[in-house]
């Protein structure tokens, strides 16, 4: 008996020793596939990957689509950023698009992290205090909704703690979305006029051939 037990203990783990080692050589081959795939178009995977996430969103909050997981980003994109909630499928999309558009200079890494980042406290901010600052009622988070969200109020109420002024937190949270703005289009101070000049001058046309 005790034979028997260890040679079926024996044979259970050869098939176990097996099964890893093909797991294991599958995943080294994806691994290695995914390796010779180019910079540029690993990042357009990441663009269209926000653009199907825009649109589960669109799909959630715009057409109020239902289903556990449409509620579960309906109450997600809500009670994080209140009233702009309405506008997340855009600004998503508008992500994707850049980086696909340009997949080097708008990578996701880095930059376009922290100027995202910093235009969305920003904007959260000064929503939330427009509307009020409402504040959660014992646990209660549902009133953030009717401003910035979450990520609004807590920006805004650090702020208001430690300056106890709306005006001056509105500005500097207006000078943080700013900020964002040139992070996210990589643009200096000194390069704004520039880029105006540039945004209001007529594109070229076709050089015209002149006839000898």
């Amino acid at each position: 008996m005790l034979r028997a037990f260890t040679a079926l203990g024996r044979g259970i783990a050869a098939l176990w020793l097996a099964f890893a080692h093909g797991i294991g050589a599958v995943t080294r081959g994806i691994g290695h596939s995914a390796r010779e795939i180019e910079p540029e178009q690993r990042r357009d995977g990441f663009g269209l990957l926000l653009c199907g996430l825009a649109l589960v969103i669109a799909a959630a909050v715009w057409f109020e689509v239902p289903g556990g997981v449409m509620d579960f980003a309906r109450a997600v994109v809500s009670g994080t950023v209140g009233k702009i909630g309405w506008f997340v499928p855009l600004l998503v999309v508008l992500a994707g698009f850049r980086i696909m558009r340009d997949p080097v200079g708008n990578s996701p890494a880095g930059r376009q992290v922290i100027g995202w980042t910093a235009l969305s406290f920003g904007l959260l901010g000064i929503v939330h205090i427009a509307n009020g600052s409402p504040e959660p009622v014992q646990g209660d988070t549902t009133a953030l909704r009717d401003g910035g969200g979450a990520v609004g109020y807590v920006v805004s109420a650090l702020l208001l703690d430690l300056l106890r002024s709306e005006a001056v937190v509105v500005l500097l949270l207006g000078l943080l979305a700013f900020f964002g703005v040139l992070v996210i289009t990589a643009t200096p101070l000194y390069r704004i006029p520039d880029r105006m000049r540039e945004t209001r001058r007529p594109p070229a046309g076709p050089a015209r051939r002149r006839d000898r």
